[in-house]
Formats: structure tokens, C-alpha cells, sequence
């Protein structure tokens, strides 16, 4: 029995050896990112400012362009008429992208802190709400495109 009591004794030293020895443990405490560029804390005055516009940009967006792309595009300066479209489109993933990275980014760096978790929960939801407004610009995009593919076709069939 004494044998048993023994090797029991010396897997759990060599169990915590080497967790002792492990490379994570070696490396000491990691490097932080420096997110300052895009926010100065989750409860910045920037980030409810930037929440705020991008839902009202993406509502505002869908009401000017929902079903109006191919009418739009087709008339004289339709592309210029869709550059702007564009324009506004990438203003908001801009704000939309600077969000999403700076509240991944803080919850990558401490999963552990109920406040960043619900931060990140929440820019999340924010994100995700405010996209539904936006998902019809590439669907009214590419009907735009197969339109004026099939229309030169058509005219040189005829």
C-alpha cells in the first residue's frame, strides 16, 4: 500500500511541476493593446455619440436609397447618383467596423470583466440592430448590376 500512497504523491508533484514550467506561465504578464486611437474607455462619451449616429445614419440611409437603386442608377448622373450612395454606405461600415473592433478588441483583452462582457454584448446588439437597415443595398445592388449586364445583351440580340 505504501507503493500506492507514493506514486499517488508523485503524479500530483509532477502534475504541478508542470504546470509550473508550462509556457504560459513563463511568459509573465502579456502585453495590453493601446486602443486609445479609437476610444478612450467603454464608457467614453465617444462611443454613445458613435452608437447614436451610426443608428440614425443607417435609418436615414435606408429611407433615402430602400428601393430606389435601379431607378436611381438609370437616370442621367445615375453614377454619380450611386457614388454618393457608396460614399454614405462606407461612412457608416467606417463607424459601424471602428465600433465593432474597439468593443472586440476590449472583451478579447478581459473576458472575465462583467462590465467590458455587457459592453461588448451591447455594441454587438447595437451593431446588429442597425445593420438590418442596411442589408438591402447589396441585395438592390446586384439586381442594379444583373440589369445593366442583361440590358446590352438584349440590344445586341435584337
Amino acid at each position: 500500500m505504501a507503493s500506492r500512497s507514493s506514486a499517488s504523491a508523485k503524479s500530483s508533484a509532477q502534475r504541478k511541476s508542470a504546470v509550473k514550467k508550462s509556457p504560459a506561465a513563463k511568459a509573465g504578464k502579456l502585453p495590453e493593446w493601446n486602443l486609445a486611437d479609437l476610444y478612450s474607455g467603454i464608457d467614453a462619451l465617444e462611443v454613445v455619440r458613435d452608437l447614436d449616429r451610426m443608428d440614425a445614419d443607417c435609418i436615414a440611409f435606408e429611407q433615402d436609397y430602400k428601393g430606389k437603386l435601379a431607378e436611381g442608377t438609370a437616370k442621367d448622373g445615375g453614377g454619380v447618383w450611386l457614388a454618393a450612395a457608396v460614399r454614405r454606405y462606407e461612412a457608416i461600415d467606417d463607424i459601424a467596423g471602428r465600433l465593432g473592433s474597439y468593443a472586440g478588441l476590449i472583451h478579447a483583452g478581459d473576458t472575465v470583466d462583467p462590465a467590458v462582457s455587457k459592453f461588448y454584448g451591447d455594441v454587438s446588439e447595437r451593431l446588429t440592430a442597425a445593420s438590418v437597415h442596411l442589408l438591402f443595398f447589396a441585395l438592390e445592388l446586384n439586381r442594379v448590376d444583373d440589369a445593366a449586364i442583361e440590358a446590352p445583351c438584349r440590344s445586341s440580340d435584337e
